[in-house]
């Protein structure tokens, strides 16, 4: 037999690390972690679709405001 292993390849559920099913019910790290993800993923696209939409008109408004001082003034 090697070190480490077991002639038999079945373990209990304590040996894998799993949990019993009543306390997965009850640990909520891995939902709250989701739920922060949705939202940071949320924040990142609706941003990205306001730099989109506004991107142009804004630029637009820059180049006119930017003309309009640089003009010589009479």
């Amino acid at each position: 037999m090697v070190s480490g292993f077991r002639e038999d390849s079945r373990m209990d559920s304590r040996e894998r690390g799993s949990k019993p099913v009543e306390q997965l019910h009850e640990d909520e790290q891995g939902a709250v972690y989701v739920e922060y993800l949705v939202v940071a993923s949320l924040v990142t696209i609706t941003g990205a679709a306001a730099v989109v939409t506004l991107g142009v008109p804004l630029y637009n408004l820059f180049r006119y405001v930017e003309m309009m001082i640089l003009l010589p003034v009479p």
